[in-house]
């Protein structure tokens, strides 16, 4: 046995998740959260992340912004989709539903989504991807459609990975700090386990601009054909 756990979970929290909480196994979520559990979370603000992410793009001028969400049943995938809808609203930007699209948090469906987005007859200007493998998958799209990422079309994504900043162009991320959500995950699973009553905490994202995001909607009016 263990004295507790940390888990990223996701889906309905059926299962084991159910039976470690049954057997009072201290738990934290990181990252993720599960409805109709009373577990102590620490997780990013998906909620500012997106509002900085839009803006930065609604500052460039673009209107029509194409988003590679999540799937519905991970939190994250849920609340960044949410957070997009209302973001876009308060920007008075276009509320097109082409312009959602949803992936499953991996490369090839972030390719899917880009494909399905740039496919339209009104493509968007600027995509934004819900998550770093995602965007790596519509960054190939992009490419193989002979398209510049920074020229043609802009490109935002959530999470930095070291090397996103060595790509060409560099890549715009809204990022958290990956070493402080593990670290108040392990404060907050110590509190549980030491039987205190501990409180979930929302971790700050912060906006990091690089050329991938420079594209102004002008130059990525028209989109070659793949």
């Amino acid at each position: 046995m263990v004295d507790g756990i940390i888990i990223a979970p996701q889906g309905a929290g059926r299962g084991n998740l159910r039976a470690l909480e049954q057997a009072r196994v201290p738990l934290v979520f990181v990252d993720r959260t599960v409805d109709g559990f009373d577990v102590p979370s620490v997780t990013a603000d998906n909620a500012q992340g997106v509002e900085l992410a839009v803006a930065h793009l609604a500052e460039q001028g673009h209107t029509r912004i194409g988003y590679i969400g999540g799937p519905p049943s991970v939190s994250t995938g849920r609340a960044r989709l949410s957070a997009f809808l209302e973001a876009i609203a308060r920007h008075h930007l276009d509320d097109d539903p082409v312009l959602i699209t949803a992936g499953d948090f991996r490369r090839a469906s972030g390719g899917t989504a880009a494909a399905k987005l740039l496919a339209h007859h009104r493509p968007p200007t600027a995509l934004l991807a819900a998550d770093s493998l995602m965007a790596v998958g519509a960054l190939t799209e992009v490419r193989q459609r002979g398209l510049r990422i920074g020229e043609d079309l802009a490109l935002v994504a959530f999470d930095d990975i070291e090397w996103f900043g060595e790509l060409d162009p560099p890549l715009t991320v809204v990022a958290h700090d990956a070493r402080a959500l593990g670290a108040t995950a392990m404060r907050l699973l110590l509190d549980v386990i030491d039987g205190g009553t501990a409180e979930s905490v929302v971790l700050p994202m912060r906006l990091i601009p690089r050329r991938s995001s420079a594209a102004r909607p002008h130059t990525a009016a028209s989109h070659p054909s793949a």
